[in-house]
C-alpha cells in the first residue's frame, strides 16, 4: 500500500508539471477543486446524489460538489459548486453494490473530464456505495493562516507549534476521501455503511441509515490506514430548508473515543454529511514528498440520508 501511494505521489507531480494540467489549474478548477483548505474560502468537498433512494430501473445520478459545512446552493449548481471527475487527479474511482466493486474509472474511456462524476442505472435492490480518492496535492499558508485553518477544523493549535517553529510559512500535502451511500428499492441487504475500502482516512457508520429514525443516534467509526483514530473532532451537518426557501446547515460536532467512534444524534431526516480532517506531521508513510513539505493531512466526507 505504502508504494503505491509514493508512485500515486510521483504521478501527481508528474501531471501537475504537464501542459494538460498548466492548462486545467487555470480554470475555474484552481478556485475549487485545487484550492488549498483553509477557513477564508468554500473547502469542503463531497459526493451528493440527485436522490438518495432509487427504485430498480432508475438512473443514479452523483455531483462532486464544493462548498463549506454543506453550504452550497443545490438548486442552481453554478460552475463553481460543482466539480467534474477529473481522471488524471483521481487514483479510485469505484460504485460498490452487494455483488462487489465496480471500477468506474475503467469506464471513462478517452474522457479526462466527466460532470456529473456519475450516471448510472442501477438495475438490483439494496444499497449502493459510491467512493472516490482524490491524488495527494500541495499548498502552503502564511503561519497566521495555518493557525485560523487550525481553528476552523476545531484542532488543538498548541499540538502543533513545536512542529511550527518559526517557519513564516506551512506547507502541506492534502489528499481527500469521499463517499456517497444510497439504497435501490425496499429490498436487498449488505453492510456497506460500515465495510472498509482501504481508504487512508475513512468514516464507517456503524448503523444502516436506512433503519434510523429521526432522533436516533448514529456511531461513526474513524479509521487511519485502518487502525482506529481516537481523541480526533468529527463534524456532521444536515442540510434543510426554511420556510422562506433559504438553505438551513444543523452543525454538530464530536470527539472519537479510545475505539475511534464518535456518536451523533441525527435531529431530523434528510441530507447528512460527516466529515473530519487529519492533520500531522509529514511522514514518508503517507506518500506525501515531505523533502520541503512540513505537513500532511486527509480530508474525508461521507454523505447519506436519514428517512
Amino acid at each position: 500500500m505504502t508504494g503505491s501511494r509514493h508512485s500515486a505521489g510521483s504521478r501527481t507531480r508528474a501531471f501537475l508539471r504537464s501542459v494538460a494540467a498548466r492548462r486545467a489549474l487555470v480554470s475555474a478548477l484552481l478556485a475549487a477543486l485545487f484550492s488549498a483548505p483553509g477557513p477564508a474560502r468554500a473547502h469542503d468537498i463531497w459526493l451528493h446524489a440527485e436522490r438518495f433512494r432509487l427504485e430498480p430501473g432508475e438512473t443514479l445520478v452523483v455531483r462532486q460538489l464544493v462548498g463549506d459545512e454543506l453550504e452550497a446552493d443545490l438548486a442552481r449548481l453554478e460552475a463553481t459548486q460543482e466539480l467534474p471527475l477529473l481522471v488524471d487527479m483521481t487514483p479510485r474511482f469505484a460504485l460498490v453494490t452487494p455483488a462487489g466493486a465496480v471500477d468506474l474509472l475503467g469506464e471513462r474511456g478517452a474522457r479526462r473530464s466527466v460532470k456529473p462524476v456519475l450516471e448510472r442505472t442501477l438495475d438490483f435492490e439494496g444499497p449502493a456505495l459510491v467512493a472516490m480518492e482524490h491524488a495527494i496535492l500541495y499548498t502552503e499558508f502564511t503561519s497566521a493562516e495555518f493557525l485560523e485553518y487550525l481553528e476552523h477544523e476545531g484542532l488543538d493549535p498548541e499540538r502543533y507549534r513545536e512542529h511550527m517553529g518559526s517557519r513564516p510559512r506551512q506547507t502541506e500535502g492534502y489528499q481527500r476521501t469521499l463517499k456517497c451511500l444510497v439504497r435501490v428499492g425496499p429490498g436487498g441487504s449488505a453492510d456497506l455503511h460500515g465495510r472498509p475500502l482501504g481508504q487512508p482516512l475513512e468514516i464507517l457508520l456503524l448503523q444502516d441509515p436506512d433503519r434510523l429514525d429521526p432522533g436516533d443516534e448514529l456511531e461513526v467509526r474513524v479509521l487511519l490506514h485502518g487502525e482506529p483514530l481516537a481523541g480526533q473532532p468529527v463534524n456532521a451537518y444536515h442540510g434543510s430548508e426554511t420556510a422562506s426557501g433559504e438553505g438551513a446547515v444543523a452543525r454538530l460536532r464530536a470527539r472519537t473515543d479510545a475505539a475511534g467512534v464518535a456518536r451523533f444524534r441525527l435531529g431530523a431526516a434528510g441530507v447528512w454529511l460527516v466529515r473530519l480532517v487529519y492533520l500531522a506531521p509529514c511522514s514518508e508513510r503517507s506518500g506525501v514528498d515531505c523533502a520541503d513539505t512540513a505537513w500532511e493531512s486527509y480530508w474525508s466526507a461521507f454523505s447519506f440520508a436519514v428517512d
